[in-house]
Formats: C-alpha cells, sequence, structure tokens
C-alpha cells in the first residue's frame, strides 16, 4: 500500500498538468500543493517541508525581478544547496531529455512528458524510500 501522508509540491508552468497529478494523487493521502513561479519554489519548500518536490526543469523565471531564479535547473540547484531544502526528494518532470544532468544535481527521479500515472507514483515511492533513508541515517548520526 502506498501512503506518501503528506505534501507533494507540483511546479509546473501548465496549471492543468497540475491538475493532472492532483487527479492521479487523490487516492493516496496526498495533499498537492500547486506552483507556477519559479522564484516562490524554495521560500515555499522551506516552510512545508513537503514530502517531495515535482520540477518542470525547462520553465523559464518569468517577471522582472533580478533573481538567481532562471529557470528549473537553477531551482533544482537552489533546494540542493540549502540545508533546510536539501534533503526534500526533487522528481524532474520535463519535456529535455537530461536525466543524466539532474541526477548528477541531486534530483531523486526524472520523468519524461508526456508522463503516465504510474511512472509518477513509481517516483514518488522511491523519493519517499531515499527520504526515509536519509531520515534514518540523520537520527544515526544524532544518536552516536
Amino acid at each position: 500500500e502506498f501512503d506518501l501522508g503528506g505534501l507533494i509540491l507540483a511546479v509546473d508552468k501548465d496549471p492543468k498538468v497540475i491538475d493532472v497529478y492532483k487527479r492521479w494523487l487523490a487516492g493516496y493521502n496526498v495533499t498537492v500543493i500547486a506552483l507556477t513561479e519559479l522564484q516562490q519554489v524554495a521560500t515555499v519548500a522551506r516552510g512545508l517541508q513537503p514530502a517531495a518536490i515535482t520540477l518542470d526543469i525547462s520553465m523559464q523565471a518569468s517577471g522582472p525581478t533580478p533573481t538567481t531564479i532562471v529557470d528549473g535547473w537553477s531551482v533544482l540547484s537552489e533546494l540542493k544547496s540549502q540545508p533546510s531544502t536539501r534533503d526534500i526528494p526533487v522528481v524532474i518532470c520535463s519535456l529535455v531529455a537530461e536525466q543524466e544532468k539532474a541526477l548528477s544535481m541531486g534530483a531523486a527521479g526524472y520523468l519524461l512528458k508526456p508522463i503516465l500515472e504510474g511512472d509518477l507514483l513509481q517516483a514518488l515511492r522511491t523519493a519517499q524510500k531515499q527520504r526515509a533513508e536519509i531520515d534514518q541515517q540523520k537520527a544515526a548520526n544524532r544518536n552516536s
């Protein structure tokens, strides 16, 4: 039985894609929080500490605000460089096949669009296991 039991932060420029994720995950005790602006991702992730993040890596930042966040890659880099967000699994969802680069930057999984429901569930299961292992390691380190 698969139960993420928490929040998934879904980041995609297309709200319809996020709506599909919400439909697919409805029976798995998950709340999907939608974000369509890249600049908000790290702040929201720090505050909510989601079980996982799905990220459209090909998104471009919008708005005139000067920022280091220009695209999905810079969001992934920021998430993985901050102590408060580095352990949150990020599953990349993209039209672009750049799996090797994403995994080398710390992504927990990579899905090529169009994504199938079973593939998303499997990637989130894997991400959940990775997070559990990290949490166990941290607990063991605290106790040693």
